[in-house]
């Protein structure tokens, strides 16, 4: 997905437009919601280069084991 699309998707004045529609299904706006949900995971995901996170990740894992 092009960096366009997903600041085009992260813009609150597209996410206002498109919950004002009237025309917009319940369904659609699932869609999008996901979408956001999803690409904003991934972009935190490759913030987490820091050595910090790197640990605190790590104490996480072995936590959970």
């Amino acid at each position: 997905m092009p960096l366009g699309l997903f600041s085009a998707l992260n813009s609150p004045f597209l996410y206002f437009f498109i919950e004002s529609s009237q025309y917009m299904t319940l369904f659609n706006r699932a869609i999008i919601f996901l979408t956001r949900f999803y690409f904003l995971k991934n972009l935190t995901k490759l913030n987490q280069s820091s050595i910090s996170t790197k640990i605190i990740l790590k104490m996480r894992k072995y936590n959970a084991d």
